[in-house]
């Protein structure tokens, strides 16, 4: 057997374990303890956008409320450096 074939094999074996990687919440997980209003008093990132904007970024306020089908509704709002509010809704 050459290396080439052998390094493929390799590669795919890592590959797929990375593939099939899933993460599940604990067994005892209470989903009704994440309800409510949280406090973002910090956010880590290193992508250009954040953190040439991250000095003039405020805390940001998050809620996080069941809707009847079970998902997750987040909704954040936060203060502009102008004023304004910013606010956005996600369905998790």
């Amino acid at each position: 057997m050459t290396m080439t074939p052998l390094l493929i094999l390799l590669g795919a074996v890592l590959c797929s374990q990375s593939v099939s990687a899933e993460v599940l919440p604990p067994a005892d997980f209470n989903i009704q303890g994440m309800v409510g209003r949280w406090y973002l008093v910090g956010i880590a990132s290193n992508s250009e956008w954040f953190t040439s904007r991250r000095a003039t970024m405020k805390m940001g306020r998050a809620m996080l409320d069941l809707t009847a089908d079970g998902d997750l509704e987040i909704s954040y709002d936060s203060l502009r450096s102008d004023g304004t509010c910013l606010k956005k809704n996600k369905l998790a």
